[in-house]
């Protein structure tokens, strides 16, 4: 959880400090300057809170006071902070309604955010979080994702919802941060992503699906790829995305539809983009598609072809098409060495028919993860 803090509003200026100690001590500002040797006019100017407190009045002041010059400095320094506060509020406040675009309450809820319901308060922390200075710079951070490609498929609200999808992408980023990945391997890495199908073959229950992920994950990490799993937002659409984070490639995965098939295939999807396509190029698994320059149509065929590929072996597509018995699902299941809700999955794409075996599959679940 987010830690509470202390922010007051409020902020004593040093030169009331001295209009203080120079009336307890029956001194004139004039009496001041010639024990200083400071212009009279410099003092009247630290009283007015025109001109800073320098260290080496501090110093000056140490001498004729008796007060420590940090006990200046400090003053001089919690003044000007709160100065700069008030102008940067100032700014801040023309943009009132910002905050509104995000969904500030679940991000409280998850542990990102402290929990306001003072407006100005709620943008400076959602400015925090996006590690920006001013709300502007959000969409100046985040289109050059889309400049440099990424990708949305169509067909869904991630078009009228682009907060949501930033606001996902930066836990991904933040997540992804936390791992101690190594320098990335991109052998390695394939074999890992070779084996991701094979792997499901032992999940018999969501706890099962809950180790799948583990070993998954860790499988990966040791290639040096940051694997991560994000809560979706409700009506952002979003399945995945990959992306890299300086020399680390990340991919980041929701539950959306919570079903291993499309689970596995969307990971898979996004391994591909890590494999084979450039470096600056981020893709966002959704709905709707930005093309940023990049011709989509090639790329997504590329990662499409290599999720089918790594998914269920080729081979086993006739007898999937013409499977009839949830039996006969099974024996493919076995023979090919993975879930049944992959070959449920692709039997609803050859067919397209997916509703013949649905209700046979797995049911994935975030409790799994709590």
């Amino acid at each position: 959880m987010v830690a509470n803090q202390f922010h007051p509003d409020y902020a004593t200026s040093p030169g009331a400090t001295l209009v203080e100690i120079l009336s307890e001590r029956s001194m004139r500002q004039g009496d001041l300057a010639k024990r200083t040797g400071l212009a009279r006019k410099t003092i009247n100017e630290i009283i007015a809170g025109k001109a800073p407190l320098t260290p080496e009045t501090a110093q000056k002041f140490e001498l004729v006071f008796g007060t420590p010059a940090r006990f200046w400095n400090e003053r001089e320094r919690l003044y000007r902070q709160h100065l700069a506060q008030h102008a940067q509020d100032k700014k801040l406040s023309h943009h009132l309604g910002w905050e509104k675009n995000f969904p500030y309450g679940e991000l409280v809820k998850r542990g990102k955010l402290n929990a306001s319901t003072n407006p100005l308060r709620k943008i400076r922390n959602l400015c925090r979080f996006f590690a920006i200075a001013e709300p502007a710079s959000i969409e100046n951070v985040f289109a050059d994702l889309a400049i440099a490609g990424t990708l949305f498929r169509r067909g869904s609200r991630a078009e009228s919802k682009p907060y949501l999808v930033w606001t996902w992408l930066r836990l991904a980023q933040l997540e992804a941060g936390q791992a101690d990945t190594p320098k990335f391997q991109k052998a390695g890495f394939a074999r890992a992503a070779g084996a991701i199908a094979r792997r499901t073959a032992g999940i018999v229950d969501p706890a099962g699906f809950s180790r799948f992920w583990h070993e998954t994950r860790d499988a990966c990490m040791a290639a040096g790829v940051a694997l991560v799993l994000v809560p979706e937002f409700k009506g952002a659409a979003i399945n995945g995305a990959a992306f890299w984070q300086s020399d680390t490639p990340v991919i980041a995965l929701t539950l959306r539809g919570k079903r291993l098939d499309g689970f596995v295939f969307t990971l898979l999807h996004e391994a591909a983009h890590i494999l084979l396509h450039r470096r600056n190029l981020s893709f966002m698994d959704v709905e709707y598609v930005i093309t940023g320059g990049v011709d989509r149509a090639a790329v997504e065929k590329d990662a499409d072809e290599f999720a089918t590929q790594h998914f269920v072996p080729p081979q086993f597509d006739e007898k999937i098409r013409t499977a009839t018995t949830l039996e006969e699902i099974e024996a493919l299941a076995t023979d090919a060495g993975v879930h049944r809700d992959l070959i449920i999955g692709r039997y609803g794409r050859l067919t397209n028919v997916y509703a013949r075996f649905a209700a046979h599959k797995l049911q994935l679940s975030w409790d799994e993860f709590s």
